[in-house]
């Protein structure tokens, strides 16, 4: 063990779980559940002043919808090679959790 391994350690577990949560951010975009609205086109049509809650301020709206894009694109890239930086990375794999800051 030393600071190269413990670095290389937790980079490759947090790009592992950094993957798992794009992935899912992926197919809430790719499939919403019913009634719900596509988060591309959400975001490109709500204007900041009639958002339901926490207007966007500018030019957050655009910054939001590349995020999106952005991470579409990284996804459809992994399917499309076929890789996962999961694959190899450490065990037990790590969990980002969302949850509020208290």
């Amino acid at each position: 063990m030393n600071w190269d391994n413990h670095r290389w350690v937790r980079m490759r577990s947090s790009l592992a779980s950094i993957e798992a949560m794009l992935v899912e951010i992926d197919r809430a975009c790719e499939q919403p559940q019913s009634g719900d609205k596509n988060f591309e086109s959400w975001i490109a049509t709500v204007p900041p002043e009639p958002a339901p809650s926490y207007a966007w301020k500018s030019p957050q709206q655009h910054v939001a919808l590349n995020m999106i894009k952005g991470i579409r694109q990284i996804v459809a890239e992994c399917k499309k090679i076929g890789v996962s930086v999961a694959d190899g990375s450490p065990r037990p794999r790590g969990e980002l959790r969302r949850r509020a800051h208290i």
